[in-house]
């Protein structure tokens, strides 16, 4: 007689799926390791003057007034550029925290919010959004990560 036996154990499937949902229920490991891709495409708004999710947008141009105080001030090579970056406080201030499946980006200057929303004498330059492309990285890492000894 000749014979194929099948032997079904979810002994390993049932570790595996353990090892997912610790994962996906304490993400802050995998949180932090992220934390700083989403950091740099902040700062990427400040050095490109432009921000948005899918489709970037250039950021509106400096006043006259202010171009004509910033050249006073600083020199006429600083009078239009860089938008939001005088001393640098604003682009310096940003940072993020990670707290159990929770990742943060902030900033406590007290200006900011006037800067992201715009004023009725300044316009809105919202440096507060990470880019599609880094969203979609980070969240491929994360699924990767939850599933990452899925199987082994």
């Amino acid at each position: 007689m000749v014979s194929v036996k099948i032997n079904v154990s979810f002994g390993n499937l049932k570790r595996n799926l353990n090892s997912v949902i610790s994962r996906a229920r304490n993400p802050e490991r995998g949180l932090r390791k992220i934390a700083p891709w989403g950091l740099q495409s902040l700062q990427t708004n400040f050095k490109e003057e432009a921000s948005g999710y899918e489709a970037v947008k250039r950021w509106a141009p400096l006043a006259e007034s202010t171009r004509k105080e910033r050249a006073r001030k600083l020199g006429a090579a600083f009078a239009a550029h860089p938008i939001l970056q005088r001393t640098k406080k604003l682009l310096n201030s940003i940072r993020y925290k990670v707290k159990t499946n929770v990742l943060t980006y902030y900033t406590q200057t007290r200006y900011a919010q006037y800067h992201v929303t715009g004023t009725h004498n300044m316009p809105a330059r919202n440096f507060m959004i990470i880019r599609k492309h880094v969203i979609e990285r980070m969240a491929k890492y994360i699924i990767s990560w939850v599933f990452e000894n899925f199987g082994k």
